[in-house]
């Protein structure tokens, strides 16, 4: 692989280099990462991870807040990162949200569009930024 590559990382990447189930990819997408300037990663990929984990790979809270904090602050990825280093607080503090539930209100706090309107009345009293409708 050349030297001071750049791109994005799917969702399978992610869940190889977390779950590490297939040595022989873990070890490419570790020499990527050493190798590579910057490398994006798009909110949908986390989302999709977070899923996987949760429902295939059976990862509690916690090791999915561990993996993916980890992904997330590491310093050759660019990602949405002050949303999800919130947004993993949130869903580790809140075990009756998804990942989703958590990031919405914060989505709309960073682009100045509160509160967030829900029918989701459990949503609207554990988070800021939130309001239930009737």
């Amino acid at each position: 692989m050349a030297k001071n590559k750049s791109g994005s990382l799917d969702t399978n990447i992610l869940l190889r280099l977390i779950v590490g189930d297939v040595p022989e990819q873990t070890a490419v997408i570790e020499t990527l990462l050493t190798e590579a300037t910057v490398l994006q990663v798009a909110d949908i990929a986390i989302f999709e991870t977070v899923f996987v984990l949760q429902s295939y790979y059976q990862f509690s809270r916690e090791d999915i807040y561990q993996s993916l904090t980890a992904i997330v602050r590491h310093p050759k990825i660019n990602c949405n990162r002050r949303l999800f280093e919130q947004a993993f607080t949130l869903y580790r503090q809140y075990p009756k949200l998804s990942l989703v539930d958590c990031a919405l209100p914060l989505y709309a706090e960073l682009n100045n569009a509160t509160p967030l309107y829900t029918f989701d009345k459990d949503l609207a009293k554990s988070l800021a930024n939130t309001q239930a409708l009737s």
